[in-house]
């Protein structure tokens, strides 16, 4: 009975469209230059009758700036033109329209920078591109000025000197590595929008760990094992900074000046296999507390098996999956605002 009704609903839908109903569907946004007509097809993609598409939208946009149109909007233009409205469905919610202002052509990138630098406008507002992307990076990074140095291409001289005041800046990076991408999109209070791409080679100055003597496998590093020298490297660099190092355990030895990176050392064991540990199992506001014995070792953030040592006693073993967060702790977690129960 359903199907049968679904097939009818089909056929309807089909015949209203053969009967020449037509489809306008409104874009989210849309751009056109200062003096161009804006019509239907502007901000919608259209389908069935053809005049539709030529419709103007309205007689009022003559300027740059932005504007905003919504389904209402394009019912009465469709009116205006003729057109009844019960032949046209209309979709979408609103399209924002940004109108370019006509003007120069872009200034050459290829051109040298101009002659007298431009300096920081007292407010403490950015100046150029440059200082955009350069205070984007140091907060990316978390890094304080002089520890980050920039290289730009020579091919960007002029570019990234352009001043930004009275544009909104947005910058946005792919990742970050030796050499990184920097795409910006500048919006003006008239509705000029305009993208740009730099090249930008980065180093950051950071203290490394370096071993300060023979260290045998397996070991976990102490402040007499390693020491600190600072170098520039690129943000993606594997070697090991030394307030990450301490504490950590050796995969292989080392002997004394070699470098240290990721992969020379891995996080202590916080719970080794047949250990007993407090599992927390939360729900909601609800947490209850069991000792389970571990099957496995395992480090802080991992995920092992578990055995309730009640199960032991009763001759069963239904393993379960806790992550450990903490030397003796492991956690199961299935809410928040939790309240803890003694058990």
């Amino acid at each position: 009975m359903i199907l049968r009704r679904l097939v009818i609903l089909i056929l309807v839908c089909r015949a209203f469209a053969a009967d020449g109903q037509s489809v306008v569907t409104l874009k989210p946004s849309a751009r056109i230059a200062e003096g161009q007509a804006l019509t239907l097809a502007s901000i919608a993609a259209v389908r069935g009758d053809a005049r539709l598409a030529g419709i103007p939208i309205s007689p009022a946009v003559t300027a740059a700036g932005r504007y905003s149109f919504g389904v209402d909007d394009v019912r009465d233009a469709i009116e205006r033109a003729g057109i009844p409205r019960n032949t046209v469905v209309v979709r979408g919610s609103r399209c924002e329209v940004v109108v370019r202002r006509s003007g120069p052509a872009r200034p050459d990138r290829d051109s040298p920078p101009p002659s007298e630098p431009i300096a920081a406008p007292e407010d403490g507002t950015h100046a150029t591109i440059e200082d955009h992307v350069r205070h984007h990076l140091l907060e990316r990074l978390g890094l304080p000025a002089e520890r980050l140095e920039l290289r730009f291409d020579d091919r960007d001289a002029r570019l990234r000197a352009i001043p930004t005041r009275g544009w909104t800046v947005e910058v946005r990076l792919t990742g970050i590595s030796r050499r990184t991408p920097v795409r910006l999109t500048m919006y003006a209070d008239d509705g000029t929008v305009r993208d740009e791409t730099l090249r930008v080679e980065l180093r950051v100055r950071r203290d490394l760990a370096l071993a300060a003597r023979a260290v045998p496998r397996g070991a976990a590093l102490t402040a007499q094992d390693v020491r600190s020298e600072p170098r520039w490297v690129a943000p993606d660099s594997p070697l090991l900074p030394f307030d990450q190092a301490l504490g950590m355990v050796v995969r292989r030895s080392l002997d004394p000046g070699d470098e240290l990176t990721r992969g020379h050392v891995e996080s202590p064991l916080a719970v080794r296999e047949g250990d007993v540990v407090i599992v927390h199992i939360a729900h909601g506001t609800v947490v209850l507390r069991r000792e389970a014995r571990a099957l496995s070792d395992g480090r802080i953030g991992e995920t092992i098996g578990f055995v309730p040592l009640t199960a032991e006693r009763r001759g069963r073993e239904p393993a379960f999956q806790a992550t450990i967060d903490r030397p003796g702790r492991a956690v199961i977690v299935a809410g928040h605002d939790r309240k803890e129960l003694s058990s």
